[in-house]
């Protein structure tokens, strides 16, 4: 069964103004919309994450073992709070000419947008992405859970995420009992420099963060470069789905769309072998548009960027 996510939990604690602008902008941040989420009662929380399994062996007859035991952490999960503050001039607002109430609501739209945007990019870059903000899987995923794409020019890199989309590995978590809220728009007169204006005001918030339960939740693929042969391939896909063990399997591919045009020049191949073009020809056999890995969905998003530094 599917597990909930930012718009289930919306359609059972939100009102229909989010959840309406949520489905309309939810297409902007695939993150939003696959990874799983839940809300907490509170702002933070903690948990007993296992990091290691008990050693198990055989003995022989009368002889004894030493007893064992899994080890845990105490791990603290913590939101943390989104705002986004609408303001829009009064006469903007009147003098459209679609009328206030859908000027108000484009305006509110675009926050939504936004919002989900800063949680796709915060979900990869973490801290990097805002200090201010949750942690994201460049600060969880370790040397054991990385491969090295080997690409070499400076702030022109990219990163490719392999995830286990599932509430037992990893999700999103929402404060207080809630999603993201927009509130009703007020009118109030405002003062600029030394003159006033009126005003329409509301805000989009929330409280908002992740929950890194399993070491083995996000495989990362580093420094894709558009340099020859440093772009995303089945190799490194390959390289990377061997990251995980036996029993645990990704369940989602996350990319920019320069990669995954990258992988599919990859797979693009001519009678002549791969790359080169037919006799008479100014180009080779396109391979199709890559959706997926080894039966793994690939997903582009606009939030992993082209312009990361080579780590």
């Amino acid at each position: 069964m599917p597990s909930p996510t930012l718009l289930d939990l919306a359609k059972i604690n939100g009102t229909d103004t989010v959840i309406g602008l949520l489905e309309e902008n939810l297409t902007a941040a695939p993150e939003a919309a696959i990874i799983p989420a839940r809300t907490i009662r509170g702002t933070s929380f903690r948990s007993l994450v296992r990091s290691t399994f008990p050693t198990v062996g055989f003995r022989n007859a009368g002889e004894g073992r030493t007893p064992q035991k899994s080890v845990y952490a105490n791990r603290i999960h913590e939101t943390y709070y989104l705002d986004s503050q609408m303001e829009l001039d009064n006469a903007i607002v009147n003098g459209a000419e679609a009328g206030p109430d859908y000027m108000l609501t484009t305006e509110a739209s675009g926050h939504v947008k936004g919002a989900l945007l800063a949680l796709g990019s915060q979900v990869w870059y973490g801290r990097a992405n805002d200090p201010k903000g949750y942690p994201g899987a460049i600060d969880f995923v370790d040397a054991a859970h990385t491969v090295d794409a080997t690409g070499s020019t400076a702030n022109a890199a990219s990163s490719c995420y392999l995830v286990v989309v599932d509430p037992r590995y990893f999700q999103f978590i929402f404060g207080n009992n809630m999603t993201l809220t927009v509130g009703e728009w007020r009118k109030q007169t405002v003062t600029n420099g030394t003159t006033k204006q009126t005003v329409w005001n509301n805000s989009l918030e929330g409280w908002v963060g992740t929950e890194f339960l399993n070491i083995h939740a996000i495989v990362c693929i580093k420094n894709l470069t558009i340099q020859t042969g440093k772009g995303l391939t089945d190799l490194l896909l390959a390289q990377a789905m061997a990251k995980f063990p036996v029993g645990i399997r990704p369940t989602h591919i996350f990319c920019n769309r320069v990669q995954r045009q990258l992988l599919q020049a990859s797979r693009t191949v001519s009678i002549f072998g791969q790359g080169n073009a037919l006799p008479g020809a100014g180009q080779g056999i396109i391979a199709p548009t890559p959706s997926s890995y080894e039966g793994v969905p690939i997903i582009p998003t606009d939030s992993l960027l082209q312009t990361e530094a080579i780590r």
